[in-house]
C-alpha cells in the first residue's frame, strides 16, 4: 500500500470519533428521495433531497457497516495501540504553522492546512457526512478498492430542504462533476 494512501486513511479515521445508535426517528439518508441525473459506465450522478431536521447534523450513528468495516480493518492492520495513537494524532490541530513550509506533496499540504489550523477544523463527522461516506464505502471498501466521490450539499431556505448532489464511480478518481454542476 502506498504511503500516501495510508496517510489519507489514517487522516480520515482521525476525524471520526464516538458513534451513537440510530434511532427510528433519526435521519437515514438511504430513505430520502433520490433523483438520478445520469450514468456514464460505472459512474453515477444523482441527488438526494430531504427536509431540514436536527438529526441530519447530529453525531454520526453507529451501525454504518461500510464505515465500521473500514475502522475495524485499519485497527486489524495497524494493531490496537498504533490505531489509537494515529486516531489521537489525527484529531489534533496542534502542528505549528511553519510545518507547511516543509511539505511538498499537494495532498499532504492540504491535510496540514487543517492540522495547523490555517484552514478548516478537525471535528467528528455528523450524521449526514457519515451516511454519505458509508454509501460509497458499502459499494467500494476503501482498503481493497479505494475510490473518491463528489458530494455537494445545497440548502434551499424557501423550502427548508437540502439536496446532496453526489457523483462516484468504481475508479480511484471521481468522475468529472459536470452533471452535478
Amino acid at each position: 500500500m502506498k504511503p500516501s494512501l495510508i496517510f489519507y486513511l489514517l487522516f480520515f479515521i482521525g476525524i471520526t470519533s464516538s458513534w451513537l445508535l440510530i434511532q427510528d426517528d433519526d435521519f437515514n439518508l438511504l430513505q430520502q428521495s433520490k433523483t438520478r441525473l445520469g450514468r456514464e459506465g460505472a459512474a453515477e450522478f444523482f441527488y438526494w433531497e430531504f427536509q431540514d431536521q436536527a438529526s441530519v447534523w447530529a453525531q454520526a450513528p453507529k451501525g454504518l457497516t461500510g464505515v465500521q468495516s473500514f475502522q475495524d480493518s485499519l485497527e486489524r492492520l495497524l494493531g490496537v495501540a498504533q490505531f489509537q495513537q494515529v486516531v489521537e494524532k489525527e484529531q489534533t490541530q496542534r502542528y505549528p504553522k511553519d510545518s507547511l513550509l516543509h511539505v511538498k506533496n499537494g495532498d499532504h499540504y492540504n491535510a496540514m492546512l487543517v492540522h495547523t489550523g490555517a484552514a478548516g477544523k478537525v471535528r467528528p463527522m455528523n450524521s449526514l457526512e457519515a451516511q454519505i461516506l458509508n454509501y460509497q464505502l458499502e459499494k467500494y471498501p476503501l482498503l481493497t478498492h479505494p475510490t473518491e466521490f463528489h458530494a455537494f450539499i445545497a440548502y434551499y431556505p424557501d423550502r427548508k430542504t437540502y439536496r446532496v448532489y453526489f457523483a462516484s464511480s468504481d475508479q480511484p478518481w471521481p468522475p468529472k462533476p459536470i452533471l452535478l454542476i
